[in-house]
């Protein structure tokens, strides 16, 4: 009884004390510049809100798309909300007499995104093609789209092999997206660091102003740099979990660490096994080919800002191709109103 007479006690007092704060008006007004200054500390401190991007690329070799895009395009995906800005770089696509201004691939991806999505544009060139889409509650802050190619397919006269590009600003800040498909073959290694040089050429001249966020994207076709390692040699490799190793002799990898190409760029590290060549609807490697991490995904930024990295992967979802399609999320910052 003694215990809770004096707990009742206590209380009282502790009541008494709150209303003499409540009728001081100096009492008050101090502790409302102290909320006030708090929340304009937090402010200062607070992380700008970050935009979602959903960035695939595949080499369709040739393909019609598969029924179900969705989850190539970051769709209906229950362990993560619609993205802010979705990707998608194809090679190697067939355009048919019936779609020789919209290719079928393009529609049924308009079809699919249409409802949720604005169209920032489409960029083709011969089976070379990308779509930007941007979610409707982004497209009041859209603008400065531009798209352009470059073609290195013999000597620069055909688009077989080159990229796409699309430039654009949102929420002031600029992006710009390269899909490209560069020249195939173990012995095409010089011929791809000539391409590369001829698009990013191409890209800087484009892009008048330094770009904040810089993705590119596609079937870059780097090999597996040391001749010695034959087909059936990676394949047992990348089975006894030796992958690493063999990325070691891979030639995007060492062009990168050697600052050959790609200086300032950036590659999320590689958990998946090799992308090509795959035997369609199998998923097993056609040994006929050295498999390769052929697909790759980069990024930069030439103001500094950051750029996050949230998954990295092939989808061994779509077996229609030679290659495995690859998949990045990645967090972007832009200033929100």
């Amino acid at each position: 009884m003694a215990n809770g007479l004096k707990k009742w006690l206590n209380e009282l007092s502790l009541l008494s004390e709150k209303q003499k704060f409540f009728q001081d008006p100096r009492k008050m007004r101090g502790a409302f510049e102290v909320v006030v200054c708090a929340a304009w500390l937090a402010s200062l401190t607070a992380e700008p809100p970050a935009l979602t991007l959903h960035v695939a690329t595949w080499n369709v070799n040739g393909q019609s798309p598969p029924d179900n895009l969705y989850k190539l395009l970051g769709q209906r995906n229950p362990d993560n909300p619609e993205p802010d800005i979705v990707v998608l770089g194809l090679q190697e696509v067939t355009i048919t007499p019936q779609f020789i201004f919209s290719d079928k691939w393009s529609k049924q991806v308009d079809d699919i995104l249409s409802g949720s999505y604005t169209k920032v544009g489409t960029e083709a060139m011969v089976g070379v093609i990308m779509n930007i889409y941007v979610k409707r509650d982004h497209d009041w802050a859209l603008g400065q789209v531009e798209g352009s190619t470059v073609k290195t397919g013999f000597g620069g006269l055909y688009g077989n092999k080159g990229a796409v590009l699309i430039s654009f600003s949102l929420h002031e800040k600029k992006f710009t997206f390269i899909n490209c498909h560069l020249p195939a073959h173990d012995d095409g290694l010089e011929k791809r660091i000539e391409d590369y040089h001829t698009i990013e050429s191409r890209r800087s001249s484009k892009c008048s102003q330094p770009q904040d966020y810089i993705f590119w994207i596609g079937d870059l076709n780097f090999r597996i740099g040391d001749r010695s390692l034959g087909a059936n040699r990676i394949q047992h490799m990348v089975q006894k979990g030796r992958q690493d190793e063999v990325l070691e002799k891979d030639e995007l990898t060492h062009l990168m660490s050697t600052g050959q190409i790609f200086r300032g760029w950036s590659e999320p590290p590689i958990s998946f096994r090799p992308t090509f060549k795959i035997i369609p609807e199998k998923g097993t490697y056609n040994l006929k080919r050295r498999p390769a991490w052929t697909d790759r995904l980069l990024f930069m930024s030439e103001t500094g800002q950051d750029i996050v990295n949230t998954y990295y992967n092939s989808s061994d979802e779509f077996l229609d191709s030679d290659h495995k399609p690859v998949i990045g999320l990645f967090d972007v910052w832009v200033d929100l109103p």
